[in-house]
């Protein structure tokens, strides 16, 4: 099984080490460091979690309106 990571954006990260493991793979080994100012702030825990088909999500306002053509 694969695992996989999303990267939020504006990480910074540094080489620890590169391992070659021959036929062309390469095992690249990262550290995450601390920028000299932060660009964004990771979202909460209630943010990431999915949202059920049908549902709002909790911290977003439900509008709703009627468009009315001028036609």
């Amino acid at each position: 099984m694969e695992d996989e990571v999303l990267l939020p954006p504006a990480r910074q990260l540094q080489v620890t080490s590169i391992l070659s493991a021959g036929n062309g793979l390469h095992i690249i080994q990262l550290k995450e460091t601390s920028p000299p100012f932060p660009l964004l702030a990771l979202p909460s825990a209630t943010m990431m979690s999915p949202a059920r088909p049908g549902t709002a999500h909790p911290s977003l306002p439900v509008t709703t309106s009627s468009a009315q053509s001028n036609t």
